[in-house]
């Protein structure tokens, strides 16, 4: 799951459109199917997992701090893809 985590990130911040397209989804079925018309194959899990690692990273905490364990996900220079940045953004599906 790592190795499409990557790709698909990589593919967010290359392609501003598809991350917009994306964001737009109301559910994992749709972003799956969203995703297969881009060549990238994931399970309703796999995306739900994406969800919640991009919800942490756009998703500021409380005091403004990331945790423990924010830290070790965008260990590696992973600069984050093209979400809005207005305060209390979250995607939903």
């Amino acid at each position: 799951m790592e190795e499409k985590l990557k790709w698909l990130f990589r593919k967010l911040e290359a392609e501003e459109q598809l991350a917009e397209k994306l964001f737009q989804q109301e559910t994992p079925e749709e972003v799956q199917v969203l995703l297969k018309e881009n060549s990238l194959e994931m399970t309703i899990e796999e995306i739900i997992a994406a969800r919640d690692i991009l919800n942490r990273t756009v998703a500021p905490s409380e005091a403004g701090e990331l945790s423990e364990e924010d830290l070790d996900n965008v260990a590696g220079g992973y600069r984050g893809h093209k979400s809005p940045k207005t305060p209390g953004y979250y995607i939903i599906w």
